[in-house]
């Protein structure tokens, strides 16, 4: 009787087992999340507010979850596509030029085109209107003058600007100015000069429209002094390990995200290429040849 009760609990066990395993076999294996960082723009909770949907819209269409990482600085983003801490990034379009010299393996997926402005935009010299300010990019006018730029890795507010001084002869430098402000943002730059606390300020073309659109900036308050070329808009890049299959659903996904979805100055992502940024290319190269003299 004892033998036939340790029996039948032996294949009791044994069944209880094999559908255990049986079910776990017929179960999808968890899907590594993806990671997502944004280079610091402007205020955060008004650019996750206008990036988490698109983010959400991808993720559904490649069913794969992507978590947002918040990066504090554009280095801070460049270190984590490095490191492999993120696979995707948003990435200033310098900020890309200067990944990509360091070896980074990423490739760009799609560049934003903005609705009346397309896939480009314009590094602007600003001032207050009513401050009368005149500017002919020699060292005795900047040397009475104080400055805003953004942070180091900044296209617009940082690196072309600081391209543009090395044209003149003499040249400028950041020592030039009788202050310069490191502001941390093309907001806080515009709010600078708004404020008088800086006769001057370099910020992307895009910020200062969107500051005047949403009524931040009164239409006539600041005029722009000096304007650069077109400038490719930021790129979304991924690293290169994910593969190509992911990379090409990335950038369907990205291209595929609804009107509805997207945030309101944003009209749609386009592809985007290494030869997309072939002009800063040049102006890297430039401003190398420039501090070399």
């Amino acid at each position: 009787m004892n033998a036939r009760k340790n029996l039948f609990q032996i294949v009791t066990a044994l069944v209880a087992v094999f559908t255990l395993i049986l079910t776990g076999c017929g179960r999808e294996p968890e899907v590594e999340p993806l990671r997502i960082a944004f280079i610091p723009g402007g205020d955060i909770d008004t650019e996750m507010a206008l990036f988490a949907p698109i983010v959400d819209s991808v993720s559904t269409q490649i069913d794969r979850p992507i978590e947002i990482e918040v990066a504090t600085s554009y280095a801070a983003v460049v270190e984590a596509l490095r490191n492999g801490h993120v696979d995707l990034a948003r990435l200033g379009p310098f900020t890309y030029i200067l990944a990509r010299n360091e070896g980074i393996p990423i490739e760009p997926l799609v560049v934003e085109s903005l609705v009346g402005k397309g896939t480009s935009y314009q590094c602007w010299l600003i001032a207050r209107t009513d401050a009368g300010v005149e500017f002919d990019w020699t060292p005795e006018a900047a040397s009475q003058l104080t400055l805003a730029l953004v942070e180091e890795g900044s296209t617009s507010g940082s690196i072309l600007p600081q391209a543009e001084m090395l044209q003149y002869d003499p040249p400028l430098g950041l020592d030039s100015w009788l202050k310069l402000v490191w502001s941390g943002s093309h907001n806080a730059s515009i709010a600078a000069v708004q404020e008088r606390q800086v006769d001057l300020a370099f910020v992307a073309s895009r910020r200062l429209d969107a500051a005047i659109a949403q009524g931040v900036v009164a239409p006539g308050e600041i005029e722009v002094l000096w304007s650069s070329g077109d400038i490719p808009n930021s790129p979304f890049v991924a690293r290169s390990d994910l593969g190509i299959e992911t990379l090409r659903n990335l950038t369907f996904a990205f291209q595929h995200v609804p009107g509805e979805v997207l945030a309101p100055n944003i009209a749609s992502f386009e592809p985007a290429a290494d030869s997309t940024y072939t002009y800063l290319y040049r102006v890297g190269e430039q401003v190398q040849a420039l501090e070399a003299r």
